[in-house]
């Protein structure tokens, strides 16, 4: 499988990370003397599965890590414009998504994620998702949020595979949920109060999941679990660039 790459990069270095980091872009805040998002680029040059890639972020700040084949795209406003700007550059028929702040990628992590996508064709959208067992058991000093489904606890990944041309219909709705994604009244209203309440008394299983958000968005989603935990550990807060450091210097 050959596809392009976006990865975005947009976000101003103004949150948690900041007070370690004097870089303008959370993308290139540095661990082991390297930008983060170099990393990503990195894995996913070396995956050879990857073949264009486009940096999603202000084209100054992102010029040191540029290299043949990687690109740069102007940012816009939110997460979504800056996607959408990403895919309207890609040639391929789907696209392999990741954000910036992914230092423990690996080129086979990708590589697993691609084939795991291949046994289950024609979706519109893959997410990968990692057991907490998984992840508690790689990363215990790091927080996430797990979703409590029919299989067991799970967290998602950060990179996803998916169509690049999605209808217009899905973006529309897409965008009323990262708009609400922090109030759940209006989260809840979105997925219906009949949906919210089976989630409460009954753990609906992924095949469900997967149906309703079908439903709600009107594409093809997958669940892909993989063991590979990196997938899932990106860095929004200083704890995390301790809890990577410690790891990268475990595999050096």
């Amino acid at each position: 499988m050959l596809v392009d790459g976006v990865v975005l990069a947009g976000r101003y270095n103004t949150g948690r990370l900041q007070a370690g980091s004097g870089a303008k872009l959370e993308a290139m805040v540095e661990v082991q003397g390297r930008a983060l998002v170099d990393y990503v680029i990195t894995a996913m040059t070396g995956s050879g599965n990857v073949d264009n890639i486009f940096v999603v972020g202000p084209p100054g700040e992102l010029a040191p890590v540029l290299r043949p084949g990687v690109f740069t795209v102007e940012p816009g406003g939110d997460v979504l414009t800056n996607l959408r700007r990403g895919l309207s550059q890609v040639r391929s028929a789907q696209v392999l998504v990741s954000t910036s702040d992914l230092p423990l990628l690996s080129p086979e992590a990708i590589c697993d994620f691609l084939a795991r996508c291949q046994e289950a064709p024609g979706a519109d959208f893959y997410m990968p998702v990692i057991s907490a067992r998984d992840a508690q058991g790689a990363y215990p000093e790091m927080r996430r949020t797990y979703g409590r489904l029919r299989e067991g606890r799970f967290t998602g990944g950060n990179i996803f595979l998916m169509k690049s041309r999605l209808p217009e219909a899905a973006w529309a709705k897409a965008e009323e949920f990262v708009k609400n994604r922090k109030h759940v009244l209006r989260l809840a209203s979105l997925l219906g109060p009949t949906y919210v309440l089976k989630m409460l008394l009954c753990r609906p299983s992924i095949p469900q999941l997967e149906s309703r958000v079908e439903e709600l968005l009107g594409v093809k989603c997958r669940a892909v679990p993989t063991p590979y935990v990196e997938l899932a550990v990106d860095c929004d807060k200083e704890s995390d660039l301790r809890v990577v450091e410690a790891a990268l210097r475990g595999c050096g």
